[in-house]
């Protein structure tokens, strides 16, 4: 887990985050990785940001590829998730990952990997 220069000290018992970014590439390990951040997110009642980072993908192509990794982040999630928490699936390439990935919805907490 990746904690940012942005959080303030808090007593662990009263950590509470409000958005938890899950970086997704679809390995054995960030599957691994997931039940973690699930249960992260739960606990806290968080929005659970399953993130994907495709890169080198040609420009027309992205739309379609876009929907297809959203669907598959989505089929990562427990049918019952969004009784829990707030599940959203992100798509970001290249040159916008780079700009957005360190604060989406954000968060100052990214990653278990």
């Amino acid at each position: 887990m990746t904690i940012g220069p942005q959080v303030a000290l808090v007593e662990v018992h009263t950590w509470k985050p409000k958005n938890i970014v899950f970086p997704a590439d679809f390995s054995e390990t960030s599957l691994h990785a997931l039940p973690f951040a699930l249960s992260l997110a739960e606990e806290t009642q968080a929005n659970l940001i399953l993130l994907h980072g495709p890169a080198m993908v040609a420009m027309d192509a992205r739309m379609i590829l876009r929907d297809k990794i959203l669907k598959q982040l989505n089929d990562l999630l427990p049918r019952d998730a969004s009784d829990w928490c707030n599940p959203e699936g992100m798509v970001l390439y290249e040159f916008e990952a780079e700009k957005s990935c360190a604060s989406p919805r954000n968060a100052r907490c990214i990653g278990l990997r």
